[in-house]
């Protein structure tokens, strides 16, 4: 019994890791892009480093 690939979406996650544990993460469809990870340190780990 042959079994067929289905596509499915693909997902790309990113993350900071601190010692205390994850800081800051996000997960976005497709592939993350310049734009897309610029983002992702502007408005998710600026915020948070500035916290700590």
């Amino acid at each position: 019994m042959q079994q067929r690939f289905v596509r499915g979406h693909r997902l790309s996650a990113t993350a900071l890791l601190a010692v205390d544990g994850i800081v800051a993460s996000t997960v976005v469809e497709g592939s993350m892009t310049k734009a897309l990870y610029l983002e992702f340190i502007e408005h998710d780990v600026g915020p948070s480093v500035l916290i700590r």
